[in-house]
């Protein structure tokens, strides 16, 4: 090779080793740009998820920003003026609070917007969108939850009474699924209040007496002629000798004045009590975001605590306040109560065997029930 060749050559592959070389270092002098984007984009990422999963205490608030505001109708089965409706709207003030306004509740006693015996059934259709009933005026649409009233349930108090409904009212029955149910409170026990003397079975022979679910299958079996209506209704029957009287929980004595126009109350227990449920409808419910539905968790379970204590005093006091009016309150003796029970204790039976021909298990479910009674007398003992 000659001299020229050689040279030729070593320019060449010089040339080569140097262009490889600026290659080499034009990809490391590329290479920290590039590490220097990764923690970048990493922050950013981390950013981005903490925006997408605010604080606890920031989901309400970015729930509510982008909800528009909206009013619910509450429609009661219960009269205007009680106690029990003042808690129902002290809960829906409660929601508008903690809702910033966002959501309004309007609260309307018995028959305001619709028939007491309507409110469940406005609710599923959606003519209001909450409500808060007695299921006993739906027998064939709850036919395991109104077990609650069957006689034999004996709740010590309404305390316990409301435990009982409240954790009844979660079981996983399907008839309790068309709607979002709050929560439920039970009552203190039914008592007859009446113008004629019960002290024997034989007494109630050719009288009428109001009630609703249960009740009016006891008092036929005592031989009265039963009379369901609501009971808004109750007084003004009374007053014009239309019924006689009525077995129903004893604070109708005072909340619905019935105390004004009967002449006794028979302090008998066990055959029943009343429990109200208070829900929403479905749709709307589902509508709510998550932050928004925990909060009427919440609300429920504060206003399920006030509701707990309420018909044990109201008890007293309506009974007192009967006797202000010239009421006799009276209580039966051991062995003639007793007889009432056995009067009153098919009806359980034939519940069961009801049950059995629709393909429920109402065995199990009286087995929960009362279970959850005994565990409401024994949390809540006198």
């Amino acid at each position: 090779m000659s001299k020229e060749k050689k040279l030729l050559h070593r320019f060449i592959s010089l040339a080569l080793v140097m262009a490889l070389m600026l290659v080499a270092m034009a990809g490391c002098a590329s290479k920290p740009a590039s590490d220097n984007s990764q923690p970048s984009s990493g922050n950013s990422q981390g950013s981005q998820s903490a925006a997408e999963t605010p604080a606890q205490e920031d989901d309400l608030e970015a729930a509510l920003a982008e909800m528009k505001p909206m009013t619910m109708q509450f429609a009661l089965s219960l009269g205007a003026g009680q106690p029990s409706v003042a808690l129902l709207e002290e809960f829906a003030d409660r929601i508008h609070e903690r809702t910033n306004g966002v959501i309004t509740i309007n609260v309307y006693p018995s028959g305001v917007i619709v028939p007491p015996t309507n409110v469940y059934d406005s609710m599923l259709d959606g003519v209001v969108e909450m409500g808060c009933t007695d299921p006993s005026y739906y027998m064939s649409e709850f036919p395991l939850v109104n077990a609650y009233s069957l006689p034999g349930m004996n709740y010590k108090n309404s305390r316990a009474a409301t435990y009982a409904a409240n954790e009844w009212i979660k079981s996983d029955f399907a008839e309790l699924k068309k709607a979002k149910f709050l929560f439920a409170f039970g009552m203190c026990p039914s008592t007859f209040m009446t113008n004629v003397k019960f002290e024997t079975l034989d007494d109630f022979k050719g009288t009428q007496i109001r009630g609703s679910g249960y009740a009016l299958e006891i008092v036929e079996r005592f031989g009265a002629a039963p009379v369901g209506m609501p009971p808004s209704e109750t007084y003004e029957a009374i007053l014009k000798n239309t019924v006689d009287g009525a077995l129903s929980a004893t604070d109708f004595l005072k909340n619905f004045n019935l105390g004004e126009v009967v002449d006794y109350c028979c302090g008998v227990t066990g055959l029943g009590t009343s429990t109200y449920f208070a829900a929403m409808n479905l749709d709307v419910w589902n509508s709510l975001p998550a932050p928004v539905q925990k909060v009427f968790e919440e609300e429920s379970a504060v206003t399920l605590e006030q509701f707990a204590p309420l018909w044990d005093g109201m008890a007293q006091e309506s009974i007192e306040f009967g006797i202000s009016q010239g009421m006799e309150y009276y209580e039966l003796p051991q062995e003639e109560l007793e007889k009432w029970w056995a009067q009153a204790n098919p009806i359980v039976d034939e519940w069961l065997q009801e049950r059995e021909q629709e393909g429920l298990d109402g065995q199990a479910a009286l087995d929960r029930l009362r279970s959850l009674i005994e565990e409401g007398n024994k949390l809540y003992a006198d």
